[in-house]
């Protein structure tokens, strides 16, 4: 009798630590590529996040340049300059490629 009862409780100990592993198995089957992804989705936030920074940086400068467009004669002078080659009348202009 007692040998019929420790095989029945072996049997539910053996049982409850087949369905725990079971279970166990499953939550760390979608609990692990959930968390990967949630990781990178985070890092590429982070990279989005500072990307758009950047940009609205650019945009305050265009916007200031913009500004002084109409009243500071040294943006005409650097555009002409810069984007056309426009030298003044002594000035000699060497083009050197990069």
């Amino acid at each position: 009798m007692a040998g019929r009862l420790l095989k029945r409780n072996s049997l539910k100990f053996l049982k409850s630590i087949i369905i725990i592993g079971g279970i166990s198995f499953l939550i760390v089957g979608f609990y692990i590529p959930n968390h990967i992804k949630l990781r990178r989705l985070k890092y590429e936030n982070k990279t989005f996040l500072n990307e758009n920074e950047k940009v609205l940086n650019e945009i305050k400068e265009y916007e200031q340049t913009l500004k002084n467009v109409g009243t500071d004669n040294y943006i005409y002078e650097k555009i002409a300059r810069d984007e056309l080659g426009v030298a003044k009348n002594d000035e000699i202009v060497i083009d050197i490629e990069r």
